[in-house]
């Protein structure tokens, strides 16, 4: 029959017991040392389950952050790419659009240079259809007709000499 500890008689009375001959206080000491050692192995595995979790997290987060880093270079050397190709891109239609500069500069160059000669020619040719008048011009407002034609006139950069 047990008593009203919920402790049989037959475990109290037992010599062999460790509670034997001790009273009730003994007892629930007994009790609450192994709660108390229970509790502590508790809290201690609780503790080392909180230093791994939070070394997992620390190797997460730094994981994490190197994950953050390694795609920050690789979209920053995909920015700087981008930028090289642009600038190239920039570059060789700069070229482009210089060496079409250069090519109308060269053709205008040129097709003034045909131009101007052809009016030193027109000059040259007036000149000398000038001549012709002034020839015959004299001939007609001379009283002498024995001059030749253009004698009296000089070459296009000399001045008529004075009679």
């Amino acid at each position: 029959m047990r008593g009203e500890t919920g402790i049989s008689e037959e475990t109290s009375s037992s010599p062999d017991s460790p509670l034997a001959g001790e009273g009730v206080g003994a007892r629930v000491t007994a009790v609450f040392t192994a709660a108390e050692k229970a509790a502590e192995h508790i809290m201690s595995l609780a503790r080392e389950e909180a230093d791994d979790i939070r070394r997992r997290t620390h190797a997460e987060i730094d994981t994490y952050r190197q994950e953050c880093r390694n795609t920050a270079e690789e979209e920053a050397q995909r920015i700087i790419q981008a930028a090289h190709d642009r600038a190239g891109q920039i570059e060789r239609d700069a070229r482009a659009a210089g060496e079409e500069l250069e090519r109308a500069a060269r053709e205008r160059r040129n097709r003034l240079l045909e131009e101007t000669h052809l009016i030193e020619e027109r000059v040259e040719w007036a000149r000398e259809g000038l001549r012709e008048v002034v020839g015959r011009l004299e001939q007609v407002a001379s009283p002498d007709a024995t001059e030749p034609v253009g004698a009296g006139l000089a070459p296009p950069d000399k001045e008529p000499a004075e009679a």
